[in-house]
């Protein structure tokens, strides 16, 4: 009796823990489809962009903000990301590529990063995306895009994101149809869906197929003694046996 009260109290604890940690991941999926440009704030040369990460097994008073100062396209940007009033953490990111700017929540054990992407010189500046990423044991969780920004002598602002571009796959009908050659002048449509084998077209293999089967159906029925050659002979014997009888 108490090892199915032990069994049924741990199913009930890891039901709870499911479905807690289940929650926390769609409520974050939720939040990253609506939260968006509308949380950064530029001035002059710098943009502050803020996300409440409701995490509610870890509970540190958030929101998690980056402040972004543009520099120079030789110098970069300097970032300070921070989450609630007094955690901070700043560097200097530059390149094409930058190596996320993180803060760390549980010492090492989890993470608030931000990580900007294609942070590239444009003819006046420089201008990139950055996202969010909670990380755990230094594995990113989910990524929360903030905006993208284009930076220059005027200061920094946000932008769109620049278009996805995506190759145009040609449709299989129009490559199977640029594949075939041209089709020879008096020829048959269907000769050109023929296919030879060994000198022999589709017709030419049926019938031999067929003529060899018929061959092998005959051979076995003569064996079992059902064929039409066996039942001749049979008929055969019976009239002579019946004609010494008489």
């Amino acid at each position: 009796m108490a090892k199915l009260w032990i069994y049924f109290v741990s199913c009930l604890v890891i039901g709870v823990y499911s479905a807690s940690i289940l929650d926390f991941i769609a409520g974050t999926k939720g939040r990253e489809e609506n939260e968006g440009l509308r949380n950064c704030v530029c001035n002059g040369p710098s943009c502050i962009c803020c996300l409440d990460f409701n995490i509610s097994l870890v509970d540190l008073g958030g929101p998690g903000c980056v402040r972004m100062t543009y520099l120079s396209p030789e110098e970069g940007i300097d970032l300070n990301v921070s989450y609630g009033e007094d955690l901070i953490h700043s560097e200097r990111v530059k390149g094409p590529d930058p190596e996320p700017t993180c803060l760390n929540l549980l010492s090492s054990f989890a993470q608030i990063c931000a990580r900007f992407n294609e942070l590239l010189p444009t003819d006046s500046g420089l201008r990139g995306c950055i996202q969010f990423e909670p990380t755990i044991l230094g594995e990113p969780q989910i990524e929360f895009p903030m905006g993208c920004f284009r930076m220059g002598p005027e200061g920094m602002k946000v932008v769109d994101p620049p278009p996805v571009e995506q190759e145009k796959e040609k449709p299989v009908e129009a490559a199977q149809s640029e594949a075939k050659p041209d089709k020879a002048p008096g020829t048959p449509e269907e000769s050109e869906n023929e296919e030879i084998v060994a000198g022999l077209n589709a017709d030419d293999i049926l019938a031999v197929v067929n003529d060899t089967a018929n061959k092998g159906i005959a051979l076995i029925t003569d064996w079992l003694g059902i064929g039409p050659e066996s039942a001749k002979n049979s008929t055969v014997e019976v009239e002579t046996t019946t004609a010494k009888q008489e």
